[in-house]
């Protein structure tokens, strides 16, 4: 499942290399913000993605007519008691929640359910306010509308990396410590890059391709963070996880 998070945008670059994705939808920024309720007091990051649209033409075999999303970022960073909570940047992380943002302004907006219209995308750019990301967007489907979260024990260590689960943040970052609301909203910010000053070792794994365990593999059989995430899982700018 880990592995499919780089499935947008993958896609949009085979389509696009195969002529078969239109050019007439919209780039537009979102700024994410993660607030996180703390015994000391309320603790929250941002940051501002560029989100890219494409459509897949009406004969394109497998799913035509359809909008893909690729973002440009960074990840979200919020400091703790317990240490740093980041977001991930990859398709199903980020991309989930603009994603289901998409969706949400279209059905309570009473917009046509068009996905290949790009004025209905334009027009929910255009009417957008800031939204509060439930945890779930979607009952039937359970689909989460948070980021994947992680932390790292040490920050100087990449393999110290570990999941995060976004409803116990206790077990990680310490008692009283709990998510209080995702924010979303369309913004003109420029793009985050500001990662790197936290985690200055990334451009290392970029360049080599390395997952944070160190362990170079073509197959991926664990949960294991350290297994599944690179460079590319907090920012865009310095190029794509392994996959």
């Amino acid at each position: 499942m880990i592995r499919k998070w780089a499935i947008c945008s993958v896609a949009a670059v085979m389509l696009s290399a195969c002529g078969l994705l239109s050019t007439s939808c919209p780039t537009y920024r979102v700024k994410l913000t993660v607030e996180v309720e703390t015994p000391s007091g309320l603790r929250k990051g941002s940051n501002v993605c560029e989100v890219r649209t494409s459509r897949t033409g009406s004969n394109f075999p497998a799913s035509p007519n359809q909008i893909s999303y690729t973002v440009r970022g960074a990840s979200v960073a919020v400091d703790l008691l317990g240490g740093t909570l980041f977001t991930i940047m990859q398709a199903d992380s980020i991309g989930s929640a603009l994603i289901s943002a998409h969706n949400y302004y279209r059905r309570t907006s009473n917009l046509p359910e068009d996905p290949i219209d790009s004025r209905t995308i334009n027009r929910l750019i255009r009417e957008a306010k800031p939204i509060i990301l439930p945890r779930f967007f979607f009952k039937e489907e359970s689909r989460s509308g948070f980021p994947q979260l992680v932390r790292f024990r040490d920050t100087n260590d990449p393999a110290s990396v570990e999941w995060v689960d976004p409803d116990d943040l206790e077990r990680l970052f310490g008692s009283g410590t709990k998510i209080k609301q995702l924010i979303i909203q369309v913004t003109d910010d420029p793009i985050s890059s500001s990662i790197v000053a936290r985690l200055p070792w990334l451009p290392n794994y970029r360049a080599n391709q390395l997952p944070f365990n160190g362990i170079k593999s073509t197959v991926v059989s664990t949960n294991d963070a350290g297994a599944n995430l690179g460079a590319g899982s907090f920012s865009s700018e310095l190029g794509s996880s392994p996959n």
